[in-house]
């Protein structure tokens, strides 16, 4: 497994990761069909194209034989707290070792740039996701709205301590 900054060339399969993982990390409850709008609107691959030459976020790509099977995105806009907006994996990967892979690359971004700390949001429903955060250091910090097109999600704030 390889994890790079991700190149232009990774952006429409970035983007199929997106569809092929973003209902994980939804509300059994949500619209797949809004989901996919939304994926479409703001996950594209031409947005993809975008955030990898957005010097305000970082784009990283897990490889398998040169294959992206897995992404996260950092978001430096806030200057003192970046925020792990995103990462995904694709099922057939989970529990190999990628998410932990991918993490450890921002956090190494994360200190090498001399940040303190890094926040994440994530749904407040997913157990999985949150308990992955929290085993990586993650403290719940607060909640805020995430809107999904018409629907309003409920997420949870983390933030870490980076030392």
């Amino acid at each position: 497994m390889n994890i790079m900054l991700a190149k232009h060339k990774h952006a429409e399969r970035l983007s199929e990761i997106i569809q092929a993982t973003f209902h994980l990390a939804c509300p059994a409850t949500s619209d797949r069909d809004l989901q996919s709008v939304y994926i479409a609107r703001h996950l594209s691959a031409q947005h993809f194209q975008r955030f990898i030459s957005d010097d305000q976020l970082q784009v990283w790509v897990a490889l398998d034989s040169n294959e992206p099977v897995g992404l996260a995105v950092i978001d430096l806009k806030c200057e003192q707290s970046p925020l792990l907006s995103k990462l995904y994996v694709l099922p057939c990967y989970h529990g190999q070792g990628v998410a932990q892979k991918l993490y450890k690359a921002v956090i190494d971004y994360a200190k090498t740039s001399g940040y303190q700390v890094l926040n994440l949001l994530v749904y407040s429903g997913n157990v999985k996701a949150k308990a992955f955060y929290e085993n990586q250091g993650f403290k719940f910090i607060g909640c805020c709205d995430f809107k999904m097109e018409t629907e309003l999600h409920k997420d949870h704030l983390y933030q870490r301590l980076i030392a």
